[in-house]
């Protein structure tokens, strides 16, 4: 399953006049190599929207693009409030949200009740997806708020996460960067009757930081150590 969780065509929510032109033009091209690429899901991001509404929503019309809105709505643009993507034997349910600083021109809802309510509205899922584009530190609240929620993707923080990171007990959140630059790849293996996530390599990746935490604890008491033979000296 291919989704992009916002900030595609441009880094921030301001975009100034001489420049939108030039950034049309390299937006689209983006947009249609997604759709090429088979992109499943999209949502936008306060970055985009800096393009104009009206463009965006003349690109979505022409290119039949799949975004959904969860929790927001934008004058022109018609978006589900979700989608469900059929991948292999399973059925997943995407949710497209964003955060009330994100907004900008669109019109912002409370997250945790629409996510309820679309989940609700598309019946029975395996997975439940979640593309957020708010701050990534309001996702964990939102992830303990609402159990049912799976996987988040996060598109603001213009992260990276070279890992899943646990949200609670039971979800994970990922992250590629912005603008397109770079492309995340998830392998998520279901088991029947387990519950929560276990992340793979996670215990030898946390044993490494230790390693490197001990480290610079020794290296530190030894400059100390010979600090205070110096001064003695």
């Amino acid at each position: 399953m291919v989704v992009d969780a916002g900030d595609l065509m441009w880094k921030s929510k301001t975009l100034g006049t001489s420049r939108i032109a030039q950034q049309r033009v390299k937006g689209r091209l983006q947009m249609e190599a997604l759709v090429h690429s088979g992109v499943d899901a999209m949502v936008l991001g306060d970055a985009d929207l800096a393009l104009g509404l009206d463009w965006l929503g003349q690109q979505a019309r022409e290119l039949d693009l799949p975004y959904v809105a969860t929790n927001f709505t934008c004058e022109g643009i018609t978006m589900p409030s979700h989608r469900l993507v059929e991948v292999g034997d399973l059925r997943v349910g995407v949710l497209g949200i964003i955060g009330r600083e994100q907004a900008g021109a669109c019109t912002f809802k409370a997250v945790v009740p629409a996510i309820n309510t679309s989940i609700s509205a598309m019946g029975e899922v395996d997975l439940v997806v979640v593309l957020s584009h708010q701050d990534a530190s309001a996702e964990r609240s939102m992830a303990a708020a609402v159990p049912a929620v799976d996987v988040v993707v996060n598109g603001h923080s213009k992260k990276t996460n070279a890992a899943p990171i646990a949200l609670g007990e039971s979800a994970v959140q990922l992250g590629a960067g912005s603008r397109g630059k770079k492309l995340g790849v998830a392998t998520l293996r279901l088991t029947e009757g387990a519950t929560g996530f276990r992340v793979e390599g996670e215990a030898a990746r946390l044993e490494k930081q230790l390693s490197r935490a001990e480290e610079r604890i020794q290296k530190t008491q030894d400059q100390l150590e010979r600090a205070k033979s110096d001064e003695s000296a």
